[in-house]
């Protein structure tokens, strides 16, 4: 298993668009070329890994009918509201999000032993020893601790491959 399979979904190695068309034609579940207001909140959550705030969903949805009696929203109206939101979003900020998924104890930094715990508990499977290799290759510093830049530097090294 590589850095990138234990800590993202497969959109992350994908085009932005494809990952959005992906997104869009799995909740477009009727095929009709347009998703209701929950099919774009799920769409929403499988393309950035969070749920749209209310004022995001009013954006999206506002004026937007596509014929139907319930609000819906077009593959082309979905696009260009993902890709002005994707735009606008800081690079690093999942990255940090997954990285406080680890620091439970928010003390700015990840033990060997936090790394333990937080693989048990979400990836049982995954051997220690594959935790104490994922482990060091994220300690740059080799200090015994992964502090957020640590984690950030190395998987944005290992996106960028």
């Amino acid at each position: 298993q590589t850095l990138e399979t234990l800590f993202f979904k497969p959109r992350h190695g994908m085009d932005f668009d494809l990952a959005a068309l992906d997104a869009f034609t799995r909740f477009d579940v009727d095929g009709k070329g347009f998703l209701t207001r929950h099919q774009l909140k799920c769409a929403f959550l499988a393309l950035f890994g969070t749920k749209p705030t209310k004022n995001q969903l009013e954006v999206f949805m506002t004026g937007h009918n596509g014929g139907e009696a319930e609000p819906c929203i077009s593959w082309h109206q979905f696009r260009e509201c993902v890709q002005a939101l994707a735009s606008m979003q800081d690079p690093n900020e999942h990255i940090r999000q997954v990285f406080k998924a680890f620091d439970k104890e928010a003390c700015g930094f990840i033990s060997r032993s936090t790394a333990h715990a937080a693989f048990s508990e979400a990836a049982p499977t995954v051997s220690w020893k594959v935790v104490d290799e994922v482990f060091d290759e994220l300690d740059l510093d080799h200090d015994g601790r992964v502090s957020c830049q640590d984690f950030v530097t190395m998987m944005r090294f290992c996106l960028s491959r």
